[in-house]
């Protein structure tokens, strides 16, 4: 009869169980809710094409397979389910693979030598926070310790030595640097092996040795300099960086194991100390990871990441709602709460509501930077004005570190050519689009439609930006967008968002005079008059002591700009009790734009 498994191992490894569940399941969580935009932010600066020349391509540089399976898996973020599954699911394998190459070091481990295997895991979920940390890295982390485990089950010193050679070999050209981790491994390994001290000293010696002459060697097929070629290709987004974040990773990939297998974790065994060890390293890990994510997870870009994310998918009701909750202050998420305003027509209704920097709140000047370039591209290509939109999708692809192609900018460059009637360039851009996944059959229904001219332009969307589109839409100074924008209106009556922007801008500028003539030109076409308006009315009027017309300004503004101007005369604008008015346009104009906070 087979012998009965102890009740106490049974336990032991139902706690296991359950410690590993509970940890991958809180970073499904943490990926698929608070920081879902970080899956949009990744996926939309990366172009994963399904053709043989770009597998080649990407196994041309040292690290290739590594960032080839991390751009695989990366171009599935647009469903951030998976995108939560994928993240959660390496930080559950680095776990379980550490903690398995430690048990094969030393079987009786206490609770506690488990829980340390938790420790890398924990610093990559860190580390990826940084949102220049590409999937490869973490990839890459997963095959070290695959080869490890294989590594720490061969018996016989010398055919380790042998293996080791080759996995480093082979490690660096499909993987990257992650194989520095495997030579300290490897040498503590056999330390810790008692292989005798020769082999010590052969083994690190032959690993090390093997390493530098891996990178001198592919520093004569790929035309990198050699220090990026002992540093990273891969791993991060910006060339010739490397933070040293990463190689503590490393080094702890390396080490760990050896940490939760020691000796003095044997004798810690019988201790009856054991429960309380393993609760102060849950209350450190948590500890940990509650200062840690404030640290790494650098808020204001995260926050730029959410509002980018939800101008990517039109989620406008969401972008107010959060604006709701606290107040906009970057100039991006200023641009991105005025468009949300302006696309569901609350723009002249509500701006005030929220914080104001300026006419630069609704078209931020240009910015070489990526992220911040797409929002505005957004807000320029709703509007209609499709060459400038044009041009900051190019510049944002064009501006990303790594030199990477842009499958969201891809997208709108098609739609700027499409709609300008540059058949032959959009085509282009789709026949790249085809090889993709998830742009493929987009791009295949809109070259269809450009063999249709009909078909353009009774497009929802593409009918109505080509009847707002300028054709002298070329440059123009940033000082007079207003007027840009005043002609987007002339030449399409239905073009709202052109005409609350035009409104709203004249005011955020602080001219009152050129809102009123402005506004005298959009009643020439419409009745509109919304509160924003009327408060621009009433202001204009008592600014030149005239009576304000009863018929276009509610009673209820009337007085309440009176009663402003009461308290202004009384205590100046510095008086707290001014507050009450804090979203209103005369606050803005007198007093500066509604607090922050």
């Amino acid at each position: 009869m087979g012998i009965l498994p102890n009740p106490t191992y049974k336990k032991r490894r139902v706690l296991e169980t359950v410690l590993t569940t509970i940890f991958g399941l809180s970073a499904f969580l943490f990926w698929l809710f608070p920081y879902k935009s970080a899956l949009s932010y990744h996926e939309q600066f990366q172009l994963f094409l399904t053709t043989s020349t770009y597998f080649k391509e990407a196994l041309s540089i040292p690290g290739g397979l590594a960032r080839y399976c991390g751009e695989f898996l990366v171009q599935m973020y647009v469903m951030p389910v998976f995108g939560a599954i994928v993240l959660s699911l390496i930080l559950v394998a680095v776990q379980i693979l550490i903690y398995a190459i430690a048990k094969k070091i030393r079987k009786d481990m206490p609770i506690w030598g488990y829980l340390l295997s938790f420790i890398p895991s924990l610093l990559i979920w860190l580390y990826i926070g940084d949102e220049n940390v590409l999937l490869p890295f973490c990839i890459a982390s997963v095959s070290l310790l695959l080869a490890v485990f294989y590594y720490t089950n061969i018996e016989r010193p010398y055919h380790r030595l042998a293996t080791a050679v080759v996995i480093l070999l082979c490690g660096y050209w499909f993987m990257g640097t992650i194989v520095y981790a495997f030579v300290l491994y490897a040498t503590i390994y056999e330390a810790v092996r008692k292989s005798g001290t020769t082999h010590l000293v052969v083994t690190g010696v032959t690993l090390c040795l093997t390493t530098v002459a891996a990178i001198i060697i592919v520093s004569n097929i790929v035309n990198y300099p050699i220090e990026r070629l002992f540093n990273d290709l891969v791993y991060y987004r910006i060339p010739t960086t490397v933070p040293l974040m990463q190689y503590i990773i490393m080094g702890m990939l390396a080490v760990v194991p050896f940490l939760c297998s020691s000796n003095k974790a044997g004798n810690i065994i019988k201790s009856k100390y054991e429960n309380a060890v393993a609760l102060s390293i849950l209350l450190l890990y948590g500890a940990m990871m509650a200062g840690g994510v404030g640290l790494f997870y650098d808020e204001k870009k995260y926050e730029l990441m959410d509002y980018d994310c939800m101008v990517r998918t039109n989620n406008w009701q969401g972008i107010i709602r959060k604006a709701s909750e606290r107040q906009p202050d970057l100039p991006m998420s200023v641009c991105a709460t005025n468009l949300a305003l302006g696309m569901t027509g609350q723009l002249c209704e509500s701006a005030f509501n929220y914080f104001q920097n300026g006419a630069e709140g609704l078209l931020p000047p240009f910015q070489r930077n990526s992220n911040s370039m797409l929002i505005t591209a957004e807000a320029y290509f709703l509007l209609g004005l499709t060459n400038t939109a044009q041009r900051f999708y190019f510049e944002a692809m064009e501006g990303i570190p790594n030199y990477a192609h842009s499958g969201r900018c891809l997208k709108r460059l098609a739609e700027t050519n499409l709609l300008n009637g540059q058949y032959a360039v959009a085509e282009k851009y789709l026949k790249i689009l085809e090889n993709t996944l998830f742009y493929k059959e987009w791009a295949r229904q809109t070259s269809a439609l450009m063999k249709e001219e009909g078909a353009i332009d009774k497009h929802p969307l593409y009918g109505n930006l080509r009847r707002s589109h300028l054709t002298n839409d070329y440059l123009f100074s940033e000082s007079e967008i207003d007027k840009i924008l005043g002609q987007l209106f002339i030449k399409n009556k239905e073009n709202q968002l052109a005409m609350q922007y035009m409104l709203l801008c004249s005011l955020l500028q602080r001219d009152v005079n050129k809102f009123m003539q402005y506004l005298s030109v959009v009643q020439q076409y419409k009745q509109y008059n919304p509160t924003i308006c009327q408060q621009g009315i009433a202001f204009a009027y008592m600014q030149a002591n005239k009576q304000i017309p009863q018929n276009m300004v509610s009673p209820a503004i009337i007085e309440r700009l009176k009663n402003f101007a009461t308290i202004v005369t009384a205590d100046g604008k510095q008086s707290p009790r001014l507050a009450a008015h804090n979203n209103t346009l005369w606050y803005y104009l007198i007093v500066g734009s509604k607090s922050q906070n």
